[in-house]
């Protein structure tokens, strides 16, 4: 129940209940039907296999995809000219797994994340939402700066392009970064996320420029979805319906 006390649900139980029965696609598209699932995974098939047997596929489907797969002991970190090589140093005792970047947006007074949601829930009115975000890979680990390396690669597949030039630009100034990075200590494992500052104007049309690339690319493979713009003061109350690396970074910063 630890998990209920700090997100301050009812309980697990109750909550996933509820989500389970609005998010029955979900279970259909991701773990049902998991020989046609490319993303299906082999080591949670004894696992899936045992909560099916007792009718708890549902919970399943969410507990795997929103609830964190472990925890990250976080930090901010200053970026500037004087720490830069201490913030792209990758050091043999962590091995770097995820880097992410997340556009932040000023509309009104109100700072806006800009978030995709994974594709195939874009139909259930509930996406979980993503960032732009993927595993690490061995050519980001041979750049100057693994972290943004991989951030920056997995933007432009995940974004198919349309932040890149916008992002690098805003970047090139520090005060327009603000960077978390997260440690597993268990698992040897460091990961970053982003935050970068953007002009409204900049970005406005992006959601819908994304629409129509996305329908005119025919050899996709990405899993994002469309983009959107979510108010930074309402993204914690998201809990069950954003990726597990999402999960985690929203209650490190939420407590």
């Amino acid at each position: 129940m630890e998990f209920a006390r700090k997100y301050k649900v009812r309980t697990v139980r109750e909550s996933l209940d509820e989500i389970a029965r609005e998010e029955k696609y979900l279970v259909d598209r991701w773990i049902l039907d998991n020989e046609k699932n490319p993303h299906y995974r082999i080591e949670y098939r004894t696992e899936r296999d045992n909560y099916i047997q007792r009718g708890d596929a549902e919970y399943y489907a969410l507990i795997d995809w929103t609830l964190p797969s472990k925890t990250y002991k976080y930090r901010e970190i200053k970026i500037s000219e004087d720490n830069f090589s201490d913030y792209c140093n990758t050091d043999n005792k962590y091995k770097l797994k995820r880097s992410s970047i997340i556009p932040i947006v000023k509309i009104g007074k109100e700072n806006y994340w800009m978030l995709g949601s994974f594709a195939d829930y874009e139909k259930t009115g509930n996406p979980i939402l993503s960032d732009f975000a993927g595993s690490c890979e061995k050519s980001d680990l041979k750049n100057i700066c693994p972290p943004i390396s991989c951030a920056f690669r997995e933007l432009h597949e995940e974004g198919k392009g349309l932040l890149d030039e916008i992002i690098q630009k805003a970047m090139t100034d520090y005060k327009n970064v603000a960077c978390f990075e997260g440690i597993s200590e268990k698992k040897g494992e460091k990961i970053f996320f982003l935050f970068v500052s953007l002009e409204y104007d900049d970005v406005k049309d992006i959601p819908s420029l994304f629409l129509e690339t996305d329908r005119l690319d025919h050899n996709k493979h990405e899993k994002l979805g469309p983009i959107d713009f979510y108010k930074q003061t309402d993204v914690k109350k998201y809990r069950y319906r954003l990726a597990k690396n999402l999960t985690d970074f929203i209650g490190y910063l939420t407590l």
